[in-house]
């Protein structure tokens, strides 16, 4: 039986969290009053890492043609390979993320005629389980209660049930949540990638030794930063960068959605509920923090962790004049998607792979 947290313990930080700051040359400090993480390297400079959490999702009152994403991460997931609810995420990640959301949404219906659309990576873990698509139905099944008691209609209001609207559906699990394949987990685990995965596994560790599967923390870290480049090439693994010009991509594809569906539809308020990975996510928020490049443009190793079910806002202004923001609980910073990310082929690596579920929801 699970109990609600007050807030983020230390022991709430997985082990692999910690020994990637290990294995990065920092000694850790936990300031429990504000529950962040610092981490001094060998010159003892500090350096202020806060985790995103679920509570950094806080959708702003919107003004008539204001549109926020919020960008989550799926919750806690099973991640046994031989259980029948492998990629599932967990009774009690879904009970924990419902409460939270339902909260999230009986605070936005009171604004004026505010229309929800809910999207989601459509990754699955080990040709089960879909957790981000699990997620985004977590999200839209509060939404749905939420609506109905404050008496407003959620075949109106959720863009998915809304007949007016042509809206995708993930119809081989029977979800009516938009699947978006910009927004996956790296696509580095296809067959042809064997060779890259198995020596970052080599040289830097297995995620579980005793099993022999998975990437170490320090093996992730150094595909973030592309410290195996040479690597990595021969194998056409998908690369961080590549990720992010997908991810943003996306995200200039959905800003471009809200755009016209404001023009067609004034007066109106537009939440677009986008479930996907830490691997989206980390990158957008060192980038607006200006952390995830160095002075020549290469990534760095900036870290920053993500919990399960934590995310942030991207608010997007009526005005093309004004900023696109990228919001969470310490700041509300300046997110430069630009012309780069709005004209980049959305391709990606095996950026088609089917789908499939076959389970209860949660």
């Amino acid at each position: 039986m699970w109990s609600r947290r007050s807030g983020v313990q230390f022991s709430s930080f997985a082990p692999s969290l910690l020994q990637l700051f290990l294995t990065k040359g920092c000694f850790v400090k936990y300031d429990e009053k504000m529950h962040t993480l610092s981490c001094y390297n060998v010159l003892m400079s500090e350096v202020l890492i806060q985790k995103v959490e679920k509570e950094d999702i806080i959708i702003p009152e919107l003004a008539v043609g204001e549109t926020s994403i919020v960008f989550q991460r799926h919750g806690k997931y099973n991640r046994d390979r031989d259980s029948e609810t492998a990629g599932s995420i967990t009774d009690e990640s879904a009970n924990e993320l419902y409460d939270y959301d339902k909260d999230l949404f009986d605070k936005l219906f009171k604004q004026d005629n505010v229309y929800v659309l809910f999207t989601s990576s459509d990754t699955q873990y080990a040709n089960n389980g879909f957790r981000s698509l699990e997620t985004a139905e977590v999200a839209q099944l509060a939404a749905k209660e939420s609506l109905e008691q404050a008496g407003l209609d959620p075949t109106e209001r959720i863009i998915n049930f809304n007949p007016n609207f042509a809206i995708a559906r993930h119809d081989e699990t029977d979800q009516d949540i938009r699947p978006l394949a910009g927004i996956r987990e790296p696509q580095i685990f296809n067959p042809r990638d064997a060779a890259y995965i198995r020596h970052l596994q080599e040289k830097y560790g297995y995620g579980d030794e005793e099993a022999k599967t998975g990437i170490s923390p320090k093996g992730w870290a150094f595909h973030e930063f592309d410290g195996e480049r040479e690597v990595r090439e021969t194998t056409d693994a998908e690369s961080e960068d590549e990720l992010i010009k997908r991810t943003k991509k996306t995200l200039a594809v959905l800003e471009r959605y809200a755009r016209v569906w404001h023009a067609s539809n004034p007066d109106k308020r537009l939440v677009i509920w986008a479930a996907s990975h830490y691997d989206t996510i980390s990158p957008l928020v060192r980038d607006a923090d200006e952390v995830l490049r160095d002075e020549n443009g290469n990534l760095t190793d900036a870290y920053q962790p993500v919990d399960y079910g934590g995310g942030v806002v991207i608010n997007i202004p009526a005005s093309f004049e004004d900023d696109i923001t990228l919001a969470r609980r310490a700041s509300e910073k300046v997110l430069k998607l630009g012309q780069e990310a709005a004209t980049a082929p959305l391709e990606g690596k095996d950026i088609t792979s089917p789908t499939r579920l076959g389970q209860s929801r949660f």
